[in-house]
């Protein structure tokens, strides 16, 4: 197969870092994992992406290619101007190289790709990765409806959020979709001894209101006053200021920020737990990696079986996240068994598995000639 992927603002992943004012996630980590996987399978991948300085605006990589086009480096509009110029190479790409499929991701990625469906009769597959819930209301509203758009038009919708996926069938019970996930490269993870005392919990991400960090900081602070623990930041965003200027006005010990870090699973293989008290409704890579790195995890999010394979707290809830910081603090030999069933549990997103579940989505989809919501 041909395959066009859309929407991802960086290939590859990580390549923006020093330049780019609001950093990349999900997305990119996601379509750089899946380009990867399926260039592995024999499939011909074509990307188009965002351009960095001292980077080539067209590159090859085995079965990968790669074009690069300009955007205004601004939070508001590097997206959409982004994949506005996108849109104009993909019509080039799509007749020069006989694409046979579109996969947009993101919800402006989702618009765009919808309006290359309709010009040229290419089948699009569509992944929204969980919906725009922490924008204020002109910007979310705006992001729904570029997403309503996507969705109509699409040939098929592969969701990696259970949570979107049942906002969406809700509003639209007749959409041809599957609930797929995300996955991560276990080859990424070794093991790591601990030499090190005091308990380590981590933030990876996006520095982003979204993240639910000032719960984090919250819950920190108060329990870095009674507990021998250190929190390390790694990431970067529009937050990352205030958060610091927190931990000097409230006197929270022991957060050190990383920034953007290159080798993640290195990362989080040196700290103990894992914390993410999200209000996203996507699934994040950077919780699938602290299950494959066999980390205690404790979230918001329904990816991790309550006190089976980490712990569950109240969303938006600081006291709640606070109790469950001081239960890992006064029982962390018996917290570690979660971790060894989040490391089991981790082997069901290996990308060598879910690449196949991809792959026969697309030929089904191209076998089909599936149109509009499902109908042929």
């Amino acid at each position: 197969m041909r395959i066009l992927l859309i929407g991802s603002k960086e290939w590859p992943f990580h390549s923006g870092a020093g330049f780019e004012k609001k950093p990349s996630g999900g997305i990119e980590i996601h379509v750089d994992k899946l380009s990867r996987f399926l260039a592995k399978n024999n499939q011909n991948i074509f990307i188009i992406t965002r351009l960095f300085p001292n980077q080539s605006k067209y590159e090859t990589t085995g079965k990968i290619k790669v074009w690069r086009v300009p955007f205004i480096n601004n939070t508001f509009l590097r997206n959409l101007s982004f994949n506005f110029l996108a849109y104009f190479k993909a019509k080039e790409i799509i007749k020069a190289e006989k694409i046979d499929l579109i996969h947009a991701h993101g919800q402006v990625g989702g618009f765009f790709g919808a309006l290359l469906k309709n010009k040229f009769n290419v089948p699009l597959v569509y992944t929204p990765h969980g919906l725009p819930r922490g924008w204020f209301f002109p910007i979310k509203k705006f992001l729904y409806f570029l997403n309503d758009f996507a969705i109509k038009r699409a040939s098929k919708v592969l969701f990696v959020s259970p949570i979107s996926r049942t906002e969406m069938l809700q509003k639209y019970p007749k959409l041809n979709n599957k609930l797929m996930t995300n996955a991560i490269d276990l080859g990424d993870f070794n093991k790591t001894n601990k030499t090190w005392k005091e308990i380590r919990f981590v933030f990876m991400g996006r520095l982003e209101e979204v993240k639910g960090l000032r719960i984090l900081f919250e819950a920190y602070t108060k329990l870095s006053k009674e507990y021998n623990v250190k929190l390390n930041i790694g990431g970067d965003g529009l937050l990352k200021s205030e958060l610091e200027k927190f931990v000097v006005v409230n006197k929270t010990k022991n957060v050190a920020f990383f920034g953007w870090v290159k080798d993640m699973p290195s990362f989080l293989m040196n700290n103990d737990v894992f914390v993410l008290p999200s209000f996203e409704t996507g699934q994040p890579v950077a919780l699938l990696e602290a299950m494959a790195a066999g980390k205690i995890i404790i979230t918001s999010l329904p990816y991790v079986e309550n006190e089976k394979t980490g712990l569950k707290v109240k969303m938006g809830n600081s006291d709640d996240l606070y109790k469950k910081m001081v239960y890992v603090c006064n029982n962390f030999k018996s917290c570690e068994k979660l971790a060894v069933s989040a490391k089991i549990k981790a082997k069901d997103f290996d990308w060598n598995i879910v690449i196949k579940d991809f792959i026969k989505e697309y030929n089904l989809i191209l076998k089909s000639g599936i149109s509009k919501l499902g109908k042929k």
